[in-house]
């Protein structure tokens, strides 16, 4: 964080969902928030905010703008596909994602909310931006490389409104408490009984 401090989330214990936590040498540990959503990477902002890459039960991951004193997420390109790699450079986040089924990079303007696609062509994760180049891991026939690319402007794309599928409802489990009666049952395939049986001549 620009105070110096190491902020990272861990799963809650009893739930979905995670805890953001902050380290310092100064205070040790300390929980900031608890969330509904699950947290994989987490990037500061220079302003104090906090960029997430973050999925709510049943989705996929989406790049969002936290706010940890209400707890809302804010989806920067709510898609079901995959966003992560979040990095930044000034007013933009940089990110990865398969909206139209292949990896590309994108680019977020945090003060104008415009959406810009950076590479078209083959798999792109891990942008990092200099201010003139992007830098970026892509594949090819022999394995993964870095690639650069010079970004001579940035031309916003339109985002399409894709259908959201309807999560899974599953009955709740009816458990009840077993008896040691319940305990033998599991073990009848593993008994052996001897059987006496004549020596062969």
């Amino acid at each position: 964080s620009p105070e110096g401090k190491i902020i990272y989330a861990k799963d809650r214990e009893h739930a979905f969902g995670s805890e953001i936590w902050t380290w310092s040498a100064e205070e040790g540990k300390k929980k900031l928030s608890s969330l509904d959503i699950l947290v994989s990477e987490i990037l500061c902002l220079k302003d104090g905010g906090l960029a997430v890459a973050a999925r709510h039960d049943w989705e996929n991951w989406n790049v969002c703008l936290l706010d940890l004193s209400t707890g809302e997420s804010k989806p920067i390109m709510p898609t079901p596909a995959g966003e992560f790699t979040i990095s930044c450079y000034g007013k933009k986040l940089f990110f990865s994602s398969n909206n139209e089924k292949t990896y590309s990079i994108y680019a977020y303007d945090l003060e104008n909310g415009k959406t810009y696609q950076l590479t078209k062509n083959g798999f792109a994760s891990f942008p990092v931006f200099d201010g003139n180049n992007l830098y970026f891991i892509g594949l090819n026939s022999s394995g993964l490389d870095i690639y650069k690319k010079k970004i001579e402007r940035f031309e916003e794309v339109a985002i399409k409104d894709y259908p959201s599928s309807i999560p899974p409802v599953f009955s709740r489990l009816k458990a009840k408490k077993g008896t040691g009666g319940d305990y033998l049952k599991t073990l009848l395939p593993a008994v052996h009984i001897p059987i006496g049986l004549p020596y062969p001549k």
